[in-house]
């Protein structure tokens, strides 16, 4: 009963280690020099970069690495890197990168199931209520402990206390940012979705000569 529920541990928010060197020891190459020249860890980078999810958002930490020779620094996240790994790694990072702020796989997929008259805007408001119940749930959790540690503490007399304030609920970046992520991962699958379209060309054509042969018949 002396100490308080502490409102940081109900609004708390998830951290992503990301380092892919040291976690599968993978040697990875200078992108900048001709030869192949393995990079050096240099420790944790010092920002860390907020990514926006289903329900709120998470922090996005990784390592920085060195080259011995052109003296140039990389981040673990960086594209250049990133294209190193095999596809089995690749696709344990689950974010995209934009400028600003990054976005989980969770809203990108949301992304890729829009269809006509689903707008930029109708996925911000979607996203919105999400983040909205989820700091609604938090908070009645801690308000409803703060309740109970209240009336247990005037049960047994002892002076009421101070509750820390809840923090404000930030919105999600604007339909501009949704719209400009989705484009940077339509532009990231431009060649699969490139063959795609060939490949489905093809039959199409396929299929109208068998059916001319069948009409010739």
């Amino acid at each position: 009963l002396k100490q308080c529920p502490n409102v940081h541990s109900y609004f708390h928010r998830r951290l992503l280690l990301w380092m892919p060197k040291r976690m599968w020891a993978f040697d990875l190459k200078c992108p900048v020099c001709v030869k192949s020249i393995s990079l050096n860890s240099k420790g944790v980078y010092r920002k860390v970069r907020n990514v926006i999810d289903l329900k709120g958002r998470y922090y996005l930490a990784a390592e920085y690495h060195q080259c011995p020779t052109c003296q140039g620094t990389f981040i673990s996240y960086d594209d250049r890197i990133l294209n190193q790994l095999p596809f089995s790694l690749r696709v344990r990072f689950p974010i995209l990168l934009t400028g600003k702020f990054a976005s989980d796989i969770g809203v990108v997929n949301l992304m890729r199931s829009r269809t006509l008259g689903n707008s930029s805007t109708s996925l911000w408001n979607d996203v919105t209520e999400m983040h909205s119940d989820e700091w609604m749930r938090r908070a009645v959790a801690y308000l409803s402990d703060c309740e109970r540690h209240k009336i247990s503490r005037k049960r047994l007399g002892i002076p009421d206390v101070t509750y820390a304030t809840l923090p404000l609920f930030h919105n999600p970046p604007g339909c501009k940012w949704f719209l400009a992520t989705y484009i940077r991962d339509v532009w990231s699958r431009l060649p699969v979705l490139k063959s795609r379209i060939r490949y489905g060309t093809l039959l199409k054509i396929d299929s109208t000569k068998k059916i001319t042969l069948k009409l010739q018949v």
